[in-house]
């Protein structure tokens, strides 16, 4: 507002001292040619001498100069006059080019002060922005395994889905069992899943590789026993309590897209996540699926490596 004020106060001023110049000019030209016509005929020019018979008796206040020619008076303060005039109409002109160079200083310093303004909003914004997502402050992982006989062909044996079941909650249990000796977290069973929950949120890259090393090593023990274990894992941050049911939907949809041995999350823990220094782990985009009723974009967790 007060940046359009100041636009519109310099144009009004260019504005009228240009109209100023172009009086002036004009005014010269009127009183030479009235000086002339007086000259030639004398009595003539009574109608207009009450327009610049003022300008004369100005003028014989700095100037009076009367030349008599063959009993022909002449006064040449219309002429003084009107090279005055022209002169100041010229002299205006550097008048106008400093207004116009003001004018693009004020230009510059308004920009200047615009980018402060910008530059502190922003800050003000951002630091907004990473208050309100240090408020997700707590994690939630949901976990569960996929269990194959690798013992059996698919081709000659039918009873190939014996045992799966009891495979995947023997694998879910001791996986229970070592992540909780090591990690501090509560753990729930939901649905044939083991919901896990530990805060502070600082303690999430730790958590991740606990719970890779453990993943590892039971797929080998697992393996000795020709059974093959996958697991399939979903992650979610949230701030309070009463935002652990919603989370745990959408980490049972993300458990429905079957992206084994990945741990999938949304953008909500991806934000979270960025703010995070010495990052140990990489949050890159796996595709666009319909999660909560709508369309989002999935984003897998992979360790960054250290070659």
């Amino acid at each position: 507002m007060f940046y359009k004020v100041g636009k519109n106060s310099f144009k009004i001023f260019i504005n009228c001292i240009q109209f100023l110049r172009v009086y002036l000019i004009f005014l010269a030209f009127g009183t030479t040619l009235y000086w002339f016509l007086q000259l030639a005929s004398p009595g003539s020019m009574t109608f207009f001498a009450p327009f610049f018979d003022p300008i004369k008796d100005f003028t014989h206040l700095f100037y009076n100069r009367v030349v008599t020619v063959d009993e022909v008076t002449i006064d040449f303060s219309f002429l003084v006059a009107s090279l005055v005039m022209i002169l100041v109409s010229w002299m205006l002109t550097y008048l106008v080019d400093h207004i116009e160079f003001t004018e693009k200083k004020y230009d510059a310093l308004c920009r200047i002060l615009k980018q402060k303004a910008e530059h502190l909003f922003n800050k003000n914004l951002e630091e907004e922005y990473h208050s309100k997502e240090h408020q997700n402050n707590k994690v939630l992982i949901l976990i569960k395994f996929v269990a194959l006989n690798a013992g059996k062909s698919a081709l000659y044996n039918k009873d190939l889905e014996v045992g799966v079941e009891e495979k995947q909650t023997e694998a879910l249990r001791k996986f229970q069992q070592l992540f909780t000796t090591t990690v501090k977290c509560q753990t729930k069973m939901v649905d044939n899943s083991l919901l896990i929950a530990f805060t502070p949120f600082s303690q999430v890259d730790a958590a991740l590789f606990e719970m890779e090393t453990i993943i590892k090593d039971l797929k080998k023990k697992f393996k000795e026993e020709k059974w093959q274990v996958e697991p399939v894992i979903s992650v979610e941050t949230y701030a309070k309590e009463t935002e652990v049911a919603p989370r745990v939907t959408s980490l049972k949809k993300l458990h429905k897209l079957a992206l084994k041995n990945e741990i999938a999350c949304l953008s909500s823990f991806r934000q979270r996540y960025s703010l995070m220094t010495n990052q140990k782990y990489n949050v890159a985009g796996k595709g666009i699926y319909k999660i909560r009723d709508k369309e989002e974009t999935v984003f897998c967790i992979e360790r960054i490596s250290s070659t």
